[in-house]
């Protein structure tokens, strides 16, 4: 008879060894269709020569109930996790570090108490999110913030950072209802003018790797326009020379030129823009090389760099990833031969369609519908959608503005972003609260700071030890 198995012992840590270095393991499996276990290997975190735990990314984002269902073995050190493991005093030494607490204090008029009563505030609601895991907590009671103390603070944030050379913008659009999810998918928002939005932005330093001011925006106005007040914000407190990173969230990039100019900055676009495509199509026929692109080989992938006509110091680097083109064609081709599928037992079962959502759902090819009855008449795949959308496969591209850089350094501070987008993504989804908060006014300004807190927090906390 088969010895029962022990069910802590899925927590129980080993040595992994693997290219000459030391890792904390567990063996956690999952049952096939067959009931077999499969098991695979998952590293919590380092191990130095004498046994002592640096924690990982696996340990850093696991919540709290999760860490303790660990089984260590007695003779590693695990003082490195002890500070983690602390809870609010380590929240509080870390906000002490980065001079949040004095800056508050400040901002609230040098009311400590009124100060340390709201980091209270974040420091439970961080812990309360952290054990439960996302969509857990409930709305907290905040207490209102005023716009001034507001303006003051994030002052305070911004110039405490006003000799980093990298700043790197994010940004959100929050609703007033969560009933828009397929018009956002779609692009209606603008159709819904009755539903209040709201832009919500976020300054990090890329030096810093930390969230160092937001600002909300209507959501009628533009990206583009919002990248000049948040320029104008920088330059009053000393960052007028510091590097913009931000994303494509615009409508086009002719509408956002005139604000580039402001300052230094490292724009991503879409390579499916005119301008962009336009660059790609005159590389000609190739297999593996576009003709004129030289490797990069620490990126490993292809650049190159073009100055744009009539701007004089705008330029556009361009990319090209052969890995990621293969995959990209495979899906191409995955994805015609899914919707055709879809398509064709719609037409043979007279199944009546909404012609807009229809069109969009399956937008590779062109459908034609029976204006008697609505129903699918017949479908062509639409060569010219296909071909524009082979032809930037692989592609990706950024402008620089103000700046005498090769290509290899402009992907380079992009990818630093990306880092942290990760981070903002992720709270964004486990820290939200109902979109009702848009509104009433009071207390939307003290649940903001206090994400943006959590957020700045969440930041520090999934560093390594030896990082931070």
């Amino acid at each position: 008879m088969a010895r029962k198995s022990n069910p802590d012992s899925v927590y129980r840590l080993s040595v992994h060894r693997n290219g000459g270095h030391l890792y904390a393991a567990t063996h956690p499996f999952l049952l096939d269709e067959n009931g077999r276990r499969k098991y695979r290997v998952l590293h919590w975190g380092t191990l130095t020569e004498d046994l002592r735990f640096i924690p990982g990314k696996a340990w850093l984002q696991a919540p709290y109930s999760e860490r303790e269902k660990l089984v260590f073995p007695p003779e590693w050190d695990l003082s490195a996790m002890e500070d983690l493991n602390a809870g609010p005093a380590l929240f509080g030494r870390t906000f002490e570090r980065l001079g949040i607490r004095e800056d508050l204090v400040a901002a609230l008029g040098g009311d400590a108490g009124r100060a340390d009563a709201f980091l209270s505030l974040v420091f439970s609601f961080y812990s309360t999110w952290s054990a439960s895991g996302p969509f857990a907590c409930q709305n907290p009671s905040v207490e209102d913030v005023r716009p001034e103390e507001l303006d003051r603070f994030l002052e305070l944030r911004r110039s405490r950072y006003a000799s980093d050379r990298l700043c790197a913008v994010d940004s959100v659009v929050k609703y007033s209802s969560m009933d828009l999810l397929a018009d956002r998918k779609y692009g209606k928002r603008a159709e819904r003018i009755h539903y209040v939005s709201a832009v919500e932005t976020v300054t990090y330093s890329l030096d810093a790797r930390v969230p160092v001011s937001y600002r909300t925006f209507p959501g009628t106005l533009g990206d583009a326009r919002g990248l000049s007040v948040l320029r104008g914000e920088l330059t009053r407190n000393g960052q007028g020379e510091a590097i913009l990173v931000t994303d494509r969230a615009y409508d086009s990039f002719p509408s956002v030129v005139p604000y580039l100019r402001e300052g230094p900055m490292v724009l991503c676009v879409d390579v499916k823009q005119g301008f962009v495509r336009e660059r790609i199509r005159r590389l000609g026929d190739y297999k593996l090389k576009p003709a004129g692109m030289r490797y990069d080989a620490r990126s490993k992938r292809y650049c190159r760099q073009y100055p744009l006509e009539g701007e004089r110091d705008l330029r556009l680097n361009l990319f090209f990833n052969p890995q990621r083109r293969e995959v990209e064609l495979a899906q191409i081709e995955a994805e015609i031969a899914s919707q055709r599928q879809a398509l064709q037992e719609m037409a043979d079962y007279r199944v009546k369609m909404d012609r807009k959502a229809a069109k969009r759902e399956y937008y590779l090819f062109d459908l034609h519908f029976d204006e008697a009855d609505g129903t699918l008449a017949s479908f062509a795949q639409s060569e010219s959608k296909i071909e524009r959308i082979r032809l930037v496969s692989g592609f990706f591209a950024n402008v620089t503005c103000g700046l005498d850089i090769p290509p290899e350094e402009a992907v380079a501070i992009y990818g630093l972003k990306y880092d942290q987008e990760k981070t903002g993504r992720r709270m964004r989804g486990a820290l939200e609260f109902p979109a009702a908060t848009l509104h009433p006014e009071d207390r939307r300004r003290g649940t903001e700071l206090l994400l943006f807190l959590c957020l700045v927090l969440d930041a520090c906390m999934r560093l390594s030890p030896v990082r931070r």
